[in-house]
């Protein structure tokens, strides 16, 4: 089997815009919530807003899930392949390192802005 790790990257990109993507429209979901007609109110914003929050672990597990699987691929390339890995993706490796890194960042940024949004909702419940 031949590897390509520039086809990985190229996953692990589209991975990393999904997350980002969900995590977007989630918001998008929660602040629509607030917009509906007054007799019509309880229910809607409590589903409408289960809904976002299942968009947001959506994309937290979805986003965990890609950079995990991205970080060990590369660790296998490291370690598995790295002598028949030609010059052109071994110099790249330990940039493509830091990306998975920076996935980490993004997933925990997600979770931390589902957390607020938690809290937010919790503390402000009786104003909707």
């Amino acid at each position: 089997m031949d590897h390509n790790p520039l086809s990985f990257l190229s996953s692990h990109t589209s991975m990393m815009r999904n997350t980002l993507s969900s995590a977007s429209f989630a918001i998008a979901i929660i602040g629509f919530s607030t917009f509906f007609r007054k007799r019509d109110r309880d229910v809607s914003v409590i589903a409408t807003m289960i809904c976002g929050f299942l968009l947001f672990g959506f994309s937290v597990v979805y986003g965990t899930m890609g950079g995990m699987d991205f970080h060990r691929y590369l660790t296998y390339l490291k370690e598995q392949r790295g002598d028949e890995l030609p010059e052109v993706y071994a110099v790249q490796l330990d940039g493509w390192f830091k990306w998975a890194y920076f996935h980490y960042v993004l997933v925990s940024l997600v979770g931390v802005i589902t957390l607020f949004f938690a809290i937010y909702i919790t503390l402000d419940w009786s104003s909707l």
